[in-house]
């Protein structure tokens, strides 16, 4: 089957729309590899993100052991101060 036969300027034409084709390619594989970019700087973002929330996650249960542990001394730091209290009364009360 013998190749069809095209004029000069068929030719011509052909490969302008074929160059056109290539820039419309290039232009969308540029701009393919931009929003890949900023997709991978999103995602680094997000990681970045989730390990500072992680982070602050940890921080806000370590505080909230230590309030907990703050309350449990202020309870005992009472106790103490009406034992002395009382041993200052029991004292003065043995004079």
């Amino acid at each position: 089957m013998p190749f069809p036969y095209f004029c000069r300027e068929e030719k011509t034409e052909a490969l302008n729309e074929s160059r056109d084709e290539l820039e419309v390619q290039k232009s969308l594989v540029t701009r393919l590899k931009q929003e890949i970019s900023d997709v991978r700087q999103d995602a680094r973002n997000a990681k970045a993100y989730r390990d500072e929330l992680d982070a602050m996650r940890e921080k806000a249960e370590r505080a909230e052991k230590l309030e907990s542990e703050l309350e449990r001394f202020k309870a005992k730091l009472r106790d103490v101060d009406f034992y002395k209290t009382r041993v200052e009364e029991l004292r003065d009360d043995n004079r």
